[in-house]
């Protein structure tokens, strides 16, 4: 008799395979091995727990990787996008045409004299929460910001009710959507259209003067 659980480890761990395939792999692991299971009932039919965890693992960790695949995809895009500011330095003359409390601004932070940035990236890690009734959440977030055409591309990952939680804010020349997403499978809120843009518009426009400010 095919021990079923060797079936799995062999699919999951002997055959090599690039990491986005590992899903692929589990999965048919899962079915090979329940077809197993099934031919020999009797004997190996408390294998299907362990099958059905293994599945709900995979289906879970194939979502989590295709969810955060789609915002490195949109990453790689954008870094084609040709350089706003050609090797300059921000000077004295840039800035002459501003209203004074600007210039002090800029001044003080430092930025004159220093390389105009076409794209950053920021890395940032806390507790976030809805409102004062709500439990802390931890969470880690990456985002990437680029200035030919203004975008910015926010992920988020947290947990909330120890289950965890995937957040994408994509904000292209004026348009947004934000897509926060349970298990990375399922949308528990998803917002786009007028005053998304708007306030995607404006959180574009901080992040820029806050961290950049020689852009």
């Amino acid at each position: 008799m095919v021990n079923s659980n060797f079936v799995v480890y062999y699919f999951c761990n002997i055959i090599p395979a690039k990491k986005r395939l590992l899903g692929h792999f589990s999965i048919a692991a899962v079915v090979i091995s329940q077809t197993v299971i099934i031919l020999s009932w009797g004997d190996a039919k408390f294998g299907t727990i362990a099958n059905v965890i293994i599945l709900i693992v995979s289906i879970i960790g194939y979502g989590t990787w295709s969810y955060y695949n789609k915002y490195q995809n949109d990453v790689k895009l954008n870094f084609q996008q040709k350089e706003y500011f050609q090797n300059s330095e921000l000077t004295e003359k840039d800035i002459q045409h501003l209203p004074e409390p600007v210039k002090e601004y800029l001044r003080y932070s430092g930025c004159i004299g220093k390389p105009k940035v076409n794209n950053f990236k920021i890395e940032l890690k806390g507790k976030i929460r809805k409102n004062e009734q709500s439990e802390w959440m931890q969470f880690t977030s990456e985002q990437y910001n680029f200035m030919e055409i203004p975008t910015r591309l926010f992920f988020m990952k947290a947990v909330m009710k120890s289950l965890p939680v995937a957040g994408y804010h994509l904000y292209n020349n004026g348009d947004a959507y934000m897509d926060i997403r349970l298990l990375s499978l399922f949308k528990v809120q998803y917002q786009d259209g007028d005053e998304m843009d708007k306030a995607e518009t404006v959180t574009f426009l901080m992040i820029c003067v806050v961290w950049h400010p020689q852009l």
